[in-house]
């Protein structure tokens, strides 16, 4: 089915629609990331956004993960990778969903992506 849906990407290593869901979510994180950190002021509406997309790109990329199999043939390491990641990831989300940041909830927040990834 992927092969007839994306020809070329099954050449360039992607051998199903949940892995090319990953590779293109995971492509995305990687732009936004930076993005974030670096357009935009703070707590702006482009931030808020950005930060979003991030968070969402994020998400469907740990969700697709765990569709993927073709390494291991079975829950492998990067499949506890996926794990960490998504606790990290909610983790940095806390100070953001409650909207009362604690005084080093930017450090936090930093410390938990920064292991997430």
């Amino acid at each position: 089915m992927s092969a007839a849906l994306f020809p070329k990407a099954v050449s360039v290593g992607v051998y199903s629609f949940p892995g090319f869901l990953h590779l293109i979510a995971a492509v995305l994180a990687l732009l936004l990331g930076p993005c974030v950190l670096l357009l935009g002021r703070w707590g702006t509406r482009v931030h808020k956004g950005l930060g979003y997309a991030y968070l969402s790109s994020m998400a469907v990329m740990l969700l697709t993960a765990f569709g993927v199999y073709r390494v291991y043939h079975a829950f492998g390491i990067f499949h506890y990778a996926a794990l960490l990641t998504t606790a990290t990831l909610l983790v940095g989300m806390v100070p953001v969903l409650i909207k009362r940041p604690a005084p080093s909830w930017l450090t936090w927040g930093t410390t938990t992506a920064c292991i997430g990834r």
